[in-house]
């Protein structure tokens, strides 16, 4: 899997636009903290919002050329190869990806989400209350995906769906898939999403991933959430295998990003999490028997 790193100044290739995007932010956001320039300020001096410049240096929103351009010279980068590069850079994040055919379903948090994950080394993911969309069966996917609010029509349920399944090939690469951490409640055992044929059909599917060798499943048992109280899905996404870049966060009011500042209490749940929940093997006995007592 190529992976876009910033070397010697400069910018290699990658895959994902949306990780062009992020290690583009990265580099503009540096430029921006060396010339003393908020946000805010930048922004008024391209004619631009505060909120613009946040998004570009997010990887959230492409850039223009001209508009980078604007950037770059308020950021006195006069030295034609780093300037190539970064245009380079800006060009490749403008790509486009397999998702951004189900831009009118999906939302902009969660297509950026996927760009990330397309391009990650390793995820750290809680989840309280249903198997993980990479983790999910079709069958799974469609009665979780119709049973929700607001109610979808059947071209929506089905991009839907088939941007859930397409998103589990990341842990299917023949190089570098992705590795997968997981702390599942066992909540998520016992919820039941369809009928119990597909519920079994589910936690069996479930066992099978969980022998991936990039795979780590643990089954956290509720009596040892309940001092804690309530937390949502989260995951730490890691580009690199050393410290997470971002934590992608979601409700039943949708997905959003957290500031790189608000990271660290997640990573320190996930933390306690995994070290509270059963290990690999307990966890499969685990849901062995959630399979025999689903009715």
């Amino acid at each position: 899997m190529r992976r876009v790193t910033e070397l010697e100044g400069g910018v290699v290739d990658g895959t994902s636009p949306t990780v062009q995007r992020r290690r583009l932010g990265v580099a503009l956001r540096t430029l921006r903290q060396e010339r003393g320039l908020t946000g805010e300020q930048a922004g008024e001096r391209v004619e631009r919002s505060a909120s613009w410049i946040s998004r570009v240096e997010g990887g959230r929103i492409g850039i223009r050329a001209r508009d980078l351009r604007d950037l770059l010279d308020l950021y006195q980068v006069d030295d034609a190869a780093r300037r190539a590069e970064l245009l380079s850079l800006a060009e490749r994040g403008r790509a486009r990806s397999w998702w951004s055919e189900y831009s009118g379903t999906i939302s902009d948090a969660y297509a950026t989400f996927i760009g990330f994950e397309d391009e990650a080394a390793r995820f750290e993911s809680y989840e309280p209350m249903v198997v993980p969309g990479l983790l999910q069966l079709e069958s799974y996917a469609r009665a979780l995906v119709e049973s929700g609010i607001p109610q979808l029509t059947k071209r929506e349920v089905e991009d839907r769906i088939q941007v859930r399944l397409r998103r589990q090939e990341v842990l299917r690469k023949p190089d570098n898939p992705l590795h997968l951490s997981l702390v599942l409640q066992e909540n998520a055992l016992r919820q039941r999403v369809g009928d119990a044929e597909i519920m079994r059909d589910q936690l069996r599917h479930l066992i099978e991933e969980a022998q991936r060798p990039n795979v780590d499943l643990r089954i956290l048992l509720d009596e040892q959430t309940r001092p804690i109280g309530s937390v949502h899905h989260f995951v730490l996404i890691y580009l690199e295998p050393e410290a997470p870049d971002s934590v992608y966060v979601e409700d039943f009011a949708g997905g959003r990003f957290e500031r790189a500042s608000n990271m660290r209490p997640y990573r320190d749940a996930f933390v306690r999490f995994r070290d509270l929940a059963l290990d690999p093997d307990e966890s499969i006995t685990k849901i062995e028997v959630a399979i025999r007592q689903t009715p």
